[in-house]
């Protein structure tokens, strides 16, 4: 299996404007390897340092929600 960050995070710029919002467990459900789920948070994480995205997660232990911040 080969993933990497840049691939994860063309994909979530492809998807995210489409959805708006989404939880990080939705984004990842039909991920099966665990690297695979891995390299999706750091692109995640990666986007919101770029100010992509907005993160939040209401409880601690809670699902993290992803909001689109493009338009």
């Amino acid at each position: 299996i080969k993933v990497t960050v840049a691939e994860a995070v063309e994909e979530l710029i492809d998807e995210l404007p489409r959805v708006g919002r989404a939880t990080f467990r939705e984004l990842t459900s039909e991920l099966v390897d665990r690297i695979e789920v891995v390299v999706r948070f750091l692109a995640v994480l990666e986007l919101f340092k770029q100010g992509v995205v907005e993160l939040d997660q209401p409880a601690t232990f809670g699902d993290i929600t992803v909001v689109c911040r493009l338009s």
